[in-house]
């Protein structure tokens, strides 16, 4: 459910980075196809280029792409926009949740 109003935010508001990262997101923890992910992903980053998460969720789809250098280009950008994204990849399974408390 939460998916399809993502994806209608993102529809209504096509250049809406927190929406495709939301969207992203949802459909990686749903485990939907990693080309969806991955679109919604780079929209975001390219909306948000310093967003830890946003730059989290892109690394996983390069990761899960097989395309390891941009995967590890991805995860370093995370870690310089937010030090606390090394815990979570560290814990395995992607749980994405950024310090957005400064």
């Amino acid at each position: 459910e939460a998916i399809e109003y993502l994806q209608e935010a993102v529809r209504i508001a096509p250049d809406n980075g927190t929406a495709h990262l939301r969207l992203a997101y949802n459909l990686l923890m749903g485990h939907q196809p990693i080309d969806d992910v991955m679109r919604h992903a780079q929209k975001a980053v390219g909306a948000l280029p310093e967003d830890a998460e946003a730059h989290f969720i892109l690394g996983r789809c390069f990761e899960a792409k097989d395309m390891a250098k941009n995967a590890k280009k991805h995860y370093e950008d995370a870690l310089h926009f937010d030090l606390t994204i090394v815990a979570i990849v560290e814990e395995g399974e992607p749980k994405v949740i950024p310090n957005r408390g400064g």
